[in-house]
């Protein structure tokens, strides 16, 4: 895992590599720590590349030289390889539209195809409430892989991709906050310019193709020498003739190659102008009344007055670490050359522990992606756990509480159980309730069936006359079953005697089914069930329905004999 404590700064210029190592965290100041520098051939016309110093591992040979152990990387990107704009964008109707007119910004104004870029955007401060000031900066999607690739490369975790220009102007902003008046940073690298205009909250950027390296060329074409040879000279004899008087009168190679460098920043001259007049007109911006020197090819001799002449303002040198320490304990010194080199690298660690004003990243989408998840891991692990301890909990709790569960199954199966046996033993009583119940209903209907016997017979008998007589009743089933018998020498008297007798009957019956509920009230249900004779004595059955008494046992015949 890499400290969070510490941080490496890559600035790759066309002349040299810059690896800066500091603490963040352990001091009220950021700390530079180590610092390691790797000259690079930008004078043989071979674009030095990241995938060059993948492929060559510069990176891990400057860590190993310096001593420095891996740290979260935060890389630049100079030159012209950054395209940059600054635009107008109104605001038509919400706010939130200005996403969507930027996007149509980057869209027409790239001049590569925007699939092919990484691009980032902030809105600055500004004073009109109709529009807003939106800086755009973009590179090539290509490099930036490189870069990611690069630090892959090396075993660094790359944090951030930002535009030198912008790091210097953080690094200027932080180191000297104090800047009232419109002040330039000239940052003259070997290849390019930059030129920072800085008035207040404004910034301006502008990159003039113009460099240390065009002079190194234009002193070999004018005194037929190799680059080699040329750039030997120029650091050791060049400087710039001030007004064409000045000049080493006994050194004529030097006298030669300082106006060969007047010609050079004149032209860096012209284009500055050009650019503070750009500023001026279309930014709104005020004349520059000093100007920053920083950049390895700001280390010109008289370059500082030379500028001071031509443009009529003082000229400094820009300390980088007006706000920022020095390791000095542990050995750590900065040369003057290194001071003009590490303007980049201090606004580039300044991303990383203070809230800056300009805060582009350059990042590829897909290595975003992976520096989010890795982030996130931690938080996956710690969640993963968390569920893990969850379900540990859980199936603790669960198994507890099976056995819990299982302790009042089984007390209230065995309470279930218990008042079965209850239930059982009380359907039993129940039961034999009942059929007590029963029988004793039989026995009361059936003496109350009884008790209307008497007055059975009576009906009977005063229906009778004087030759005919009841032999019997009985019960079979639901039917009560009378024998009348009479005697006569006439038998049809006989019949009729015992017909007429049987009608009064039956409707005697009739009305005492009504009164009493023993019989049926329904005429249907009495009928003559049988007519006999024998000799002078006739028979005759008369057949009733009983009513359906609770109680009389299906089956129970009852039977009573009379005479008369």
């Amino acid at each position: 895992m890499f400290s969070s404590d510490r941080v490496l700064t890559l600035d790759v210029g066309a002349s040299k590599v810059v690896l800066a190592e500091f603490n963040v965290k352990n001091s009220a100041l950021p700390v530079l720590t180590k610092v390691a520098t790797h000259k690079l051939d930008g004078n043989n016309g071979q674009e030095v590349t990241f995938a060059t110093l993948a492929a060559e591992g510069i990176i891990k040979q400057l860590m190993t030289e310096a001593g420095m152990q891996p740290a979260p990387l935060l890389v630049t990107l100079s030159g012209q390889a950054v395209f940059t704009r600054f635009a107008k964008i109104p605001f038509v109707g919400d706010k939130s539209n200005i996403e969507i007119q930027i996007n149509q910004e980057v869209e027409q104004n790239l001049p590569f195809p925007v699939q092919d870029v990484v691009w980032d955007y902030q809105i600055l401060p500004g004073d009109d409430p109709t529009e807003a000031d939106a800086l755009i900066v973009a590179v090539k999607k290509e490099l930036a892989n490189d870069v990611a690739r690069c630090a892959e490369s090396a075993g660094l975790q790359l944090l951030l991709i930002d535009s030198a220009a912008l790091a210097l102007y953080n690094c200027v902003k932080y180191n000297y906050s104090n800047i009232d008046s419109c002040t330039m940073a000239l940052d003259i690298g070997a290849k390019s310019t930059s030129l920072i205009f800085i008035e207040g909250s404004k910034f301006f950027v502008r990159s003039i193709p113009i460099g240390g390296n065009m002079i190194t060329t234009e002193i070999s074409k004018g005194l037929g020498i190799s680059m080699a040879a040329a750039e030997e000279l120029k650091l050791e004899k060049g400087f710039v003739a001030l007004g064409g008087t000045f000049a080493i009168q006994d050194d004529e190679e030097a006298d030669k190659c300082s106006k060969i460098i007047r010609n050079v920043v004149t032209r860096l001259h012209m284009e500055i102008n050009r650019s503070i007049n750009f500023y001026r007109s279309q930014q709104g911006g005020s004349a520059p009344e000093q100007i920053l020197l920083t950049g390895g090819g700001s280390m010109t001799k008289m370059l500082s007055e030379f500028f001071s002449e031509k443009l009529g303002i003082p000229v400094d040198y820009m300390n980088p670490f007006a706000s920022v320490a020095v390791d000095i304990d542990n050995g750590v010194e900065v040369t003057n050359e290194e001071l003009f080199v590490l303007s980049n690298s201090v606004g580039l660690m300044l991303r990383q522990c203070v809230k800056c004003p300009v805060e582009i990243d350059l990042m590829p989408a897909d290595v975003l992606h992976a520096r989010k998840f890795v982030k996130r891991i931690p938080f996956f692990i710690a969640s993963a756990v968390a569920l893990l301890l969850m379900i540990f909990c859980w199936n603790q709790s669960a198994h507890k509480q099976n056995t819990i569960n299982d302790a009042r199954v089984t007390k209230i199966t065995k309470e279930l159980n218990r008042l079965k046996n209850i239930q059982n033993q009380l359907d039993s009583v129940t039961a034999e309730f009942d059929a007590y119940n029963e029988k004793s209903q039989y026995i009361a209907n059936f003496f109350a069936i009884r008790n209307s016997y008497s007055e059975l017979i009576d009906v009977v008998s005063k229906s009778l006359k004087g030759n005919c007589w009841l032999k019997s009743f009985e019960i079979k089933g639901d039917e009560l079953h009378l024998t009348i018998l009479g005697y006569s020498d006439d038998i049809d008297e006989i019949k009729t005697a015992q017909k007429s007798a049987g009608e009064i009957i039956l409707d005697q019956l009739a009305l005492l089914g009504k009164e009493k509920g023993i019989f049926s009230s329904e005429k249907d249900d009495f009928r003559v069930e049988s007519e006999k004779e024998k000799g002078i004595i006739g028979e005759i059955v008369l057949c009733v329905k009983l009513a359906k008494i609770p109680g009389i046992l299906p089956g129970a015949d009852t039977t009573t004999d009379e005479e008369e």
